[in-house]
């Protein structure tokens, strides 16, 4: 467990690997079996560390990628938090949830209960800086009855930024999405915001961050493994 964590760090600590050139356009990424990527939640509005969780692919096929989450309940700050203690999180303390992506990593469904038909369409690689295109999908729960959402957004591929995350300093590609939500099952609408920043060398976003009127969320990765 002490040789994985240390090729966690190894990786995160690669400055070549976070400060790759800029490309006007990225391919869609080559994920593999085994990869896996730790990442904290984040409530911004009271800068609490909600839960910390590793991601790790189980099964790649040429539409879907399977993942399995793992998830951690750690209470006081994110910056509480060493990567040294991140292998922790490996053992079955939590148990492990499935969740299912396309290839793109579009949620399908989100191991928490949400289903996104068709899928949530947030990426449309190849990547390509200042492209703009429109994603319409239902977000549903079963496991909550028949709670359901209709969700439109417009997204804009904005450009590279530099961002800091605990992992590390990336160069990522800012990915941003704007628009409604209107429930199905109740009368409720609102407007939202998605913003990640997608990370070519790691195949995933490094940060992401998600805005309504009464929250504001995100997650920001802490290690990743990759093969």
């Amino acid at each position: 467990m002490r040789q994985a964590a240390a090729a966690i760090v190894l990786i995160c600590a690669s400055v070549g690997l976070c400060f790759a050139q800029s490309p006007s356009s990225i391919d869609k990424p080559e994920v593999k079996p085994g990869e896996r990527w730790i990442y904290h939640r984040i409530d911004y509005r009271t800068n609490a560390l909600v839960e910390t969780y590793e991601l790790r692919v189980a099964f790649v096929g040429k539409d879907v990628i399977h993942g399995v989450i793992k998830k951690h309940r750690i209470a006081g700050k994110p910056e509480d938090v060493r990567i040294g203690s991140v292998p922790a999180l490996a053992g079955d303390k939590d148990g492990e949830i499935d969740a299912i992506w396309t290839s793109e990593w579009n949620t399908v469904s989100s191991g928490d209960g949400a289903v996104a038909q068709p899928h949530t369409g947030f990426f449309r690689f190849p990547l390509k800086v200042g492209a703009a295109y429109r994603t319409d999908y239902e977000f549903r729960r079963p496991r909550e009855g028949a709670r359901a959402s209709k969700v439109r957004h417009n997204v804009r591929v904005v450009g590279w930024e530099e961002i800091s995350v605990p992992a590390g300093k990336f160069r990522a590609l800012k990915v941003e999405a704007t628009g409604h939500y209107e429930r199905l099952d109740i009368f409720e609408r609102g407007s939202e915001q998605l913003v990640c920043w997608y990370v070519p060398e790691i195949k995933r976003s490094a940060k992401c961050v998600y805005q309504t009127s009464a929250m504001k969320r995100g997650e920001e990765l802490v290690a990743f493994e990759l093969r």
